[in-house]
């Protein structure tokens, strides 16, 4: 390679994206002829983050075992840590994640939700549903486990 613009797309293709901008790639493109051998960004000097600690990860556990209904913004209050902080800490680090959904209090009531549900289903979606589940069975035999289908 000579220069960055005539291989805007060759660099583009060899990542397999699609929207890599032209400064971007003159960017790789330099730092390629400097020897670097990914596109990776250096690790940089500044202050490490001191909000996100082993006993701050562990405090917002606690706190959200014992009320899981706790804003970020009250956390990070109780806390005095930034709410980016509290943010990172419960998405990233405890793997917490809002759930969608119908809240059930006991078994039964799941048991009654989803026979209603199921019973508002007319028979010939049923029907349908199962039939295109035989036919895509069928596939996977003749094809003996190497069938894959895509919408």
């Amino acid at each position: 390679m000579k220069n960055g613009d005539g291989d805007t797309r060759n660099v583009s293709e060899s990542v397999r994206v699609e929207t890599v901008s032209k400064k971007c790639v003159f960017e790789w493109f330099k730092r390629f002829r400097d020897g670097k051998e990914d596109v990776k960004d250096e690790s940089r000097s500044g202050r490490p983050p001191t909000s996100i600690t082993s006993d701050n990860i562990e405090r917002v556990r606690r706190m959200l075992a014992d009320d899981r209904r706790l804003s970020l913004r009250m956390i990070a209050e109780e806390l005095k840590i930034s709410l980016d902080s509290v943010s990172n800490i419960i998405h990233e680090h405890l793997q917490k994640r809002k759930k969608k959904g119908l809240r059930f209090s006991d078994v039964a009531q799941v048991q009654q939700r989803v026979t209603t549900v199921l019973r508002a289903i007319p028979k010939e979606v049923f029907a349908d549903s199962f039939q295109q589940l035989h036919n895509r069975c069928q596939k996977c035999i003749v094809a003996n486990g190497d069938y894959f289908e895509c919408q």
